[in-house]
């Protein structure tokens, strides 16, 4: 069994906080009234604001802090309010050295959840276990 705790990423909040801002200067240089601008620009901080709570700073109840893969190849994710949950990865999950998105989805199929990894997520020899489970997860079922 592997057990992963998660940190939160001031890389991945900075990426956030660099797009989201790239976004809101590109809606501001874009010929729109006033009041559009101000609409379209809000509307990007909160939505950076909810995504780097979420996903880069660890702070939201449903954020991810734990995955855990048992011996059977199951991966359960604990939230920050302490529930766990059990999961299933989708082919859509991207596993990079940098950069591991895993894409999931309940057993019963209700809800997907997304946890993005770079490298000051978590340790880096479990990070290392990480992408080579999901590799050979991806090859034949098991590792």
């Amino acid at each position: 069994m592997l057990k992963i705790r998660l940190r939160p990423s001031r890389l991945l909040a900075g990426i956030l906080t660099l797009a989201h801002g790239a976004a809101i200067a590109i809606v501001m240089s874009v010929n729109l009234p006033l009041w559009a601008k101000i609409i379209a620009a809000t509307i990007l901080l909160v939505h950076l604001l909810v995504v780097a709570r979420r996903q880069a700073l660890l702070l939201a109840a449903d954020s991810a802090v734990a995955v855990e893969i048992s011996s059977d190849n199951r991966i359960s994710v604990q939230a920050r309010c302490g529930a766990w949950n059990e999961y299933e990865v989708l082919g859509s999950t991207y596993a990079m050295p940098y950069l591991t998105v895993l894409n999931l989805r309940q057993h019963d199929g209700r809800a997907r959840k997304r946890i993005t990894l770079l490298a000051d997520s978590l340790h880096a020899d479990d990070f290392r276990k990480l992408r080579v489970w999901l590799h050979w997860k991806g090859e034949d079922g098991a590792p």
